[in-house]
């Protein structure tokens, strides 16, 4: 059954264009997905991190693709 509902949900996420070409697709895929669409809709981080239950700030702006500091500036 679980073989069956991974199958299943690699098929819709491919479908759906969620999942990128040419390898599985995963459930960090949907969350990806989810995170940017939440900042293109929002324009906040924060609210990614908000709807997708994160406590960092980084992590939810990884996730949606956005990176908020400039070249060569790190840790």
């Amino acid at each position: 059954m679980q073989s069956s509902i991974c199958t299943t949900f690699g098929e819709v996420v491919r479908a759906s264009g969620i999942a990128p070409d040419g390898r599985s697709a995963k459930p960090r895929d949907v969350s990806s997905w989810l995170a940017a669409k939440v900042h293109a809709e929002t324009g906040q981080i924060a609210e990614v991190a908000l709807r997708l239950g994160f406590t960092s700030l980084d992590r939810a702006a990884t996730l949606a693709g956005y990176n908020w500091r400039p070249s060569g500036q790190e840790d």
